[in-house]
């Protein structure tokens, strides 16, 4: 088996409209189709062939949050851009729309200098942004 791309994404949510209005409305991901029963919306980078990229399923607003240690996905991480200006706009969207956002880390790497974001949204959710400077490793404090 030669594996060529990932095929998509499916984040169990507890509020698909809430959910869908941050993936959709702040990231700017294309509504593809919804479904009424599992209640789910796919959604589009456009960057791809693929019919969708992302998808999210609504379990309900009683369901549990995973332990913190509990094995399964860590984060999903999607590029912002390939410079710190990009970067820094990116970050500042996130800021306007509420999501709380900091700088969790930077990892040097030959030729880029690749940065992580932690973010928390109004849903509680965690995800992780990262954008590539080819200039050389900077950090960035936020």
């Amino acid at each position: 088996m030669d594996v060529k791309a990932l095929g998509h994404v499916v984040l169990k949510v507890r509020n698909l409209q809430r959910s869908e209005d941050f993936y959709s409305g702040i990231l700017g991901m294309r509504v593809i189709l919804r479904l009424c029963d599992p209640r789910m919306t796919f959604l589009s980078l456009e960057t791809t062939e693929n019919h969708h990229d992302f998808a999210l399923m609504e379990l309900g607003p009683v369901a549990p949050a995973p332990a913190g240690d509990a094995t399964g996905l860590a984060h999903v991480a999607f590029k912002v851009g390939s410079s710190l200006e990009e970067f820094g706009l990116a970050r500042s969207l996130l800021d306007e729309s509420g999501t709380r956002s900091c700088t969790r880390r930077s990892v040097a790497f030959p030729g880029a200098c690749m940065f992580s974001i932690r973010t928390e949204t109004k849903l509680g959710f965690t995800s992780t942004s990262r954008a590539t400077d080819q200039s050389g490793p900077r950090n960035v404090r936020g």
